[in-house]
């Protein structure tokens, strides 16, 4: 169950920081901070930051999801836990930034998601019209540092 309404998100929480650790091979690693999380929350690749930052937003009911989860079988939706976080993985220690993103997620549409995402190390702002896009971008910066 969401802890917060949809039309009471608290504005802090509607914004992630993604604090990329590693970028070995092109496989996406750190940690993802929000107020709704006690600690930062580690990710070890691409699919746990997804999977983590859409729990979130079932979580905290922000941005509302426009379409159901689809699964294989019928009754696959109904055993999944909707909101459910993912397992917590070690987080390996001592691991340093290399860099570090604000990402909004404004809409959940057509099974996607929708906003804007600032590198902060440079100040530069753009927009992403889905999780594909928001994946290119990201490595479009990561593949260069």
């Amino acid at each position: 169950m969401s802890k917060y309404l949809a039309a009471f998100t608290p504005y802090e929480v509607k914004s992630s920081l993604i604090r990329v650790t590693g970028y070995k091979e092109r496989n996406i690693e750190g940690f993802i901070e929000n107020p709704y999380f006690e600690k930062p929350r580690y990710f070890a690749n691409l699919t746990q930051f997804l999977l983590i930052m859409e729990a979130l937003s079932d979580d905290i009911s922000y941005p509302q999801r426009l379409n159901e989860n689809r699964a294989f079988g019928s009754d696959e939706s109904e055993k999944r836990g909707e909101g459910v976080m993912p397992e917590e993985s070690a987080a390996p220690s001592g691991a340093c930034d290399i860099a570090t993103f604000k990402l909004n997620i404004l809409f959940r549409q057509n099974s996607s998601w929708q906003g804007s995402v600032l590198w902060l190390e440079k100040n530069l702002n753009a927009q992403f019209r889905s999780a594909l896009e928001l994946v290119m971008l990201l490595d479009s910066v990561l593949s260069d540092i």
